[in-house]
């Protein structure tokens, strides 16, 4: 998870670096952290504006998230690694270019799930008979901006869908 998380920070920077600063309002680079129902997501994205309110963009996802099964002393434990790759489009509540933003959007994604076991103290193998799977997933989200600088906003994001419900904050950098 370590190495994931570094590679998204240097490929945000990298991108953050080369970015024309002649960009649109509401055209940024996202990373942060969150918590959820299924650990917790380290994230970097994009959001592009099309239209004088709304942008769409893309994003990438990894958590890593630990359960237990324990009857009469004895268990199973499993580790989950969960990648998502996901597209989004957003509404901003606000004009480009203020130093609040409100908006509210829908997100399409596509999970990468694996679950491994880690710990057998039954001496019985043991199939993982929870809830946790890949494939298509949608989230509606709600969130909020804040520009502390010309170059530097703050926000914060709740949201829940089919797969994976949670929040995040993040810093964008405009480009």
């Amino acid at each position: 998870m370590k190495r994931i998380a570094i590679v998204l920070l240097l490929v945000s920077g990298f991108a953050v670096s080369e970015a024309s600063a002649q960009g649109k309002p509401f055209d940024y680079i996202n990373v942060g952290v969150g918590v959820s129902n299924w650990g917790i997501p380290v994230f970097a994205g994009i959001d592009f504006q099309v239209d004088d309110q709304i942008t769409v963009g893309g994003q990438l996802n990894y958590r890593r998230y630990r359960e237990g099964l324990l009857l009469s002393g004895f268990g199973t434990r499993w580790v989950h690694n969960i990648f998502e790759i996901s597209a989004n489009g957003n509404y901003h509540f606000f004009d480009p270019g203020e130093e609040y933003d409100v908006y509210a959007g829908l997100s399409v994604g596509y999970y990468i799930w694996s679950t491994r076991r880690v710990d057998d103290l039954t001496g019985v193998s043991a199939e993982y008979v929870g809830d946790g799977i890949g494939g298509l997933g949608l989230r509606l989200q709600v969130g909020g901006r804040y520009a502390i600088s010309d170059d530097i906003i703050l926000y914060g994001e709740i949201g829940g869908g089919n797969r994976i419900s949670g929040a995040r904050v993040g810093v964008s950098f405009p480009f």
